[in-house]
């Protein structure tokens, strides 16, 4: 069964529309990876996700490419900003801002649907 068709599936049993056209791009980035491994993130992957994280309003405070990244390891902190370091940066960012709202649709369907 194609991931295509795993996605119609997800969005016949629910899914928002939003998430398909997420996980659909996500996928695509995850398919030339898996036949390539020596195959690199492009801004043009990564700008189709942003768009889709922007578009659905998923980063209610700013839009994805004016995000930035804090990390502090031993106490030290550093700001990483999207577009300014690499695009593994600029995919985490992409990444953490989608995981919590899908996060939270996932719990509102399992306890809607009393699913353990």
């Amino acid at each position: 069964m194609s991931f295509a068709t795993k996605v119609q599936m997800c969005l016949a049993f629910g899914m928002p529309a939003e998430f398909g056209d997420f996980l659909v791009v996500l996928n695509k980035i995850r398919n030339k990876f898996g036949h390539n491994v020596d195959s690199e993130l492009n801004s043009k992957d990564l700008d189709g996700l942003a768009v889709i994280c922007d578009k659905y309003d998923w980063s209610a405070d700013k839009p994805i490419r004016a995000k930035k990244l804090e990390i502090t390891t031993d106490g030290v902190s550093k700001e990483y900003r999207y577009g300014e370091v690499s695009r593994r940066v600029d995919f985490l960012i992409i990444f953490i801002t989608f995981l919590p709202v899908f996060s939270g649709w996932a719990l509102f369907f399992c306890r809607r649907d009393n699913i353990n």
